[in-house]
Order: structure tokens, then C-alpha cells, then sequence
């Protein structure tokens, strides 16, 4: 009986802290404030964005310090060292120059958290999550060998390992089918009038 009462105990206590925490982030003035951390994060990313693609081949060697050093390495990107670091991650670790379009996801979450305008937020983000994904891919696949030597890496290292998987499997001609058919049936979902025959 002791155990049984324990794990309601448990259960309940969770079940409190849980509906509290629910309550604290439909609370307006908590969403205002969430909603203006994301802008200003989108403003930053901008600005590391930015910066990144006119002096990212300087900063790169700057970014590349040892571990453990404690040597004072300069950077020339105007958010900073933070600014550097996060934009070549999103951009050469993650999804290339798709990263591009986490600006507007931030914004459309910020302006929704905010209330500045109604919208369904969860269908919109879904639409950038795939047109990331997606893009990312296409760059890697277009542009991939061309800008090999380049600091700034197209299509991010997601687009360069799913572009070599797919390949390796299906071909380029197949990749590239996978890439119109997808983008078919990614229109179709967005608005039924892409097909009208």
C-alpha cells in the first residue's frame, strides 16, 4: 500500500508541476517575452548570416583553434565569435544555404508568440522544415562539386550525406526524380489547385 500511494504521490506531483508549467507558458505576457527572444535571435542570425558569406574564409582559420588553447583568436564577423560559430555550423555542419530560411521560421514563431498577426504556425513550420530539407539536397546536388574548395558549403553536411546515399542507391536520375516528385507532392499538399485537369 505504501509503494501504491508513493507512485500516486509521484504521479500527482508531476501531473501538478506539468498543468503549472502549461499555465506559465499560456500566460500573454510570457509569450510576448519568448516571442521577443526569437526575434531578437533572428536578428542576430541574420547578422551572422550576413557576415558569414563576406568574411567567413578569414574567420575560418580563426574558428579552427585548438582545443584546450588559449590563444586569442579575432574574428571579423560582426555578431562575434558567437555569431561565427553559429552561422558556420547551420551552414556548412547542417543544411548549407538553406539555413537561410530558419530567419523567417524564427520571425513567423516570434510574430505568433507575440500575437502580432493569427496564423496556424504548426503548418507553416512544417512548409520551411521541408523546404530546408529539400533545398539543402538540391544545392548539394547542383552545386556540391562545383564549390567544393569553397568555405561556405552549399548544401551543408546533410545535403552532401543524403545526396552521396542517394546515389549510391538510386543514381543521380533517380535522385533527381525523388527531387521532382517530392516537390509534386509536397504542392499538392500545400493547395489542391496545383493539379486542375
Amino acid at each position: 500500500m505504501a509503494k501504491k500511494n508513493n507512485k500516486k504521490g509521484v504521479f500527482s506531483s508531476v501531473r501538478d508541476w506539468y498543468r503549472k508549467a502549461v499555465l506559465f507558458f499560456r500566460n500573454h505576457n510570457v509569450q510576448f517575452v519568448l516571442g521577443l527572444i526569437f526575434a531578437a535571435f533572428a536578428i542576430f542570425l541574420c547578422s551572422s548570416f550576413i557576415s558569414f558569406f563576406s568574411t567567413g574564409g578569414a574567420d575560418q582559420s580563426a574558428l579552427e583553434v585548438i582545443a584546450g588553447s588559449e590563444i586569442d583568436n579575432p574574428v571579423s564577423n560582426t555578431s562575434g565569435k558567437g555569431g561565427a560559430v553559429v552561422a558556420r555550423f547551420l551552414i556548412n555542419d547542417c543544411f548549407g544555404w538553406a539555413s537561410l530560411l530558419f530567419l523567417p521560421l524564427l520571425s513567423l514563431v516570434a510574430i505568433r508568440l507575440m500575437r502580432l498577426f493569427s496564423f496556424r504556425l504548426g503548418r507553416w513550420v512544417v512548409y520551411l522544415f521541408f523546404c530546408i530539407v529539400w533545398f539543402s539536397l538540391l544545392f548539394a546536388l547542383l552545386f556540391g562539386d562545383i564549390l567544393e574548395e569553397s568555405y561556405v558549403s552549399p548544401g551543408g553536411a546533410h545535403g552532401e550525406y543524403m545526396k552521396a546515399l542517394f546515389v549510391e542507391h538510386i543514381g543521380i536520375v533517380g535522385l533527381v526524380l525523388l527531387l521532382v516528385v517530392s516537390l509534386i507532392l509536397f504542392m499538392i499538399y500545400i493547395s489542391r489547385d496545383t493539379i486542375t485537369w
